[in-house]
């Protein structure tokens, strides 16, 4: 702890530019790899694990290339990655094996039965 916060210190030292951009890249890179695997995980009865990890990771990786690659603006990262991460996750989603027949009803249940909560 002693360590990190000396790290914290050190890099709040001269902070505007580099904080604004290392939160930049915080929140593209969790856009890139989470935001759609979670969204469809919870909106989209089709959605199956195989499908979310191929999104997760085609996003993440993307985003990682962009970024060590610098061929992007700053922050414009996610542009690219999350969209791939869509677009990853329905097409595996679609191409390998559904849910469970349980699953599926589960998430039509937490869908049509929210006035119970």
């Amino acid at each position: 702890m002693i360590a990190a916060s000396i790290v914290g210190i050190l890099i709040a030292i001269d902070p505007p530019g580099l904080i604004a951009i290392m939160v930049g890249w915080v929140g593209g890179f969790l856009l890139s790899a989470f935001g759609f695997p979670i969204v469809l995980g919870l909106w989209w009865k089709r959605a199956n694990m195989l499908g979310a990890l191929t999104g997760m990771l085609g996003g993440a990786i993307v985003f990682l290339t962009l970024i060590i690659g610098g061929w992007l603006p700053t922050n414009a990262e996610p542009i690219i990655g999350a969209p791939l991460s869509l677009v990853l996750m329905i097409i595996v989603s679609l191409m390998t094996e559904p849910p469970s027949q349980e699953t599926q009803s589960r998430v039509d249940y937490y869908h049509t039965h929210l006035e119970n909560r």
